[in-house]
């Protein structure tokens, strides 16, 4: 679905609005300074924040759902609230309450 791509997308710009706002964790306040140093205009270090970002929530996305045995699409459905499994829903806050 259209829209569903459209919230994905801007998921990781939204976190680097907060993240760049905030400048609330110092991986995030020491990679634009490393960008910034290596001579990066503003627009570009922040794309490039975006990049950084997607892929640590890819990351975080395959760890779950490897942990559950299941693609990372189906995990992804559940989170964004497209696809209703009350079993999967509860074990997997569960494991993020654990973790």
């Amino acid at each position: 679905m259209k829209t569903d791509r459209l919230e994905a997308n801007l998921l990781p710009t939204r976190t680097t609005v907060a993240r760049r706002a905030w400048f609330g964790l110092s991986r995030t306040r020491e990679y634009v300074a490393r960008q910034i140093a290596a001579g990066r205009t503003k627009k570009e270090t922040i794309r490039l924040l975006k990049r950084a970002i997607a892929r640590e929530m890819f990351r975080c996305l395959t760890a779950v759902a490897r942990r559950f045995g299941l693609w990372p699409a189906t995990i992804s459905t559940l989170v964004r609230g497209t696809r209703r499994d009350d079993d999967l829903a509860h074990a997997y806050r569960n494991w993020l309450q654990a973790a």
